[in-house]
């Protein structure tokens, strides 16, 4: 008998996975779509004007808009004080604005949830980077900002996703955005809402999952800028000015 209703919630699982699966790839192609008109109807500038062409649809929830903007600050900041290129913090200033875009082409009925997801759940959550790469891909880009976006997720130690890569696999600009995204994602966490978490993340994990000159440059930023206020600077100062 168990045996049987084992099987029965094993074939509807995997029935609910290939649903959710299709409605990923159907709403991926319906933006592709988009984005490749909107690509020949407009001339692609490398500043803000290229998320508000993003954003134009306005698809893009707030919160998920706000994230991504401050992600894309803190991450140029930490690329300067590492010393990186200007083209190289450009780099890293377009695929902080737009690493999450995938988001929005991950269903709501798992997005939402309110409880822990399972595997095949999360399984479909952690496509969003690759959507999100392939969705920059198509805007002709002449720098690695898709490889960057795929790559955010990933950690040094070869844990991450979605491709597993470690060490020097990853481009350096990924592993700045990774730091700058954690950090972002626990300080604005509605359970948290704590630097003082954000800090101990990296730190316990500097050189196991993040870069140790990205953590050491992100926590030195925090520190200057008075960390005790940093959570609510960014709250009222989420717009980019580089």
């Amino acid at each position: 008998m168990n045996t049987n209703h084992n099987l029965v919630n094993l074939l509807e699982n995997e029935e609910k996975f290939r649903h959710l699966a299709g409605l990923v790839q159907l709403n991926l192609f319906r933006f592709e779509n988009e984005l490749r008109q909107r690509v020949k109807e407009t001339n692609w500038v490398i500043n803000e004007s290229l998320y508000n062409s993003i954003n134009i649809s306005e698809k893009i929830d707030t919160d998920l808009e706000k994230h991504q903007r401050r992600v894309s600050l803190l991450a140029c900041k930490i690329g300067r004080r590492i010393g990186l290129s200007e083209k190289r913090i450009n780099i890293i200033r377009i695929a902080g604005l737009l690493h999450d875009v995938g988001l929005m082409f991950i269903p709501e009925e798992v997005t939402t949830l309110p409880n822990k997801l399972n595997d095949h759940e999360f399984d479909i959550v952690k496509t969003h980077s690759t959507i999100s790469s392939e969705i920059l891909k198509t805007a002709g880009f002449s720098w690695p900002i898709g490889e960057v976006v795929a790559q955010h997720h990933e950690r040094i130690n070869g844990s991450g996703y979605p491709f597993g890569l470690s060490g020097n696999e990853i481009w350096t600009e990924a592993k700045i955005l990774a730091v700058a995204d954690v950090v972002d994602s626990i300080m604005f966490d509605k359970s948290s809402q704590n630097v003082l978490d954000a800090i101990q993340e990296v730190v316990q994990n500097r050189g196991v999952l993040y870069d140790p000159d990205a953590v050491d440059a992100c926590v030195t930023i925090i520190l200057e800028s008075n960390f005790e206020s940093y959570n609510k600077r960014l709250c009222t100062k989420y717009e980019v000015t580089l």
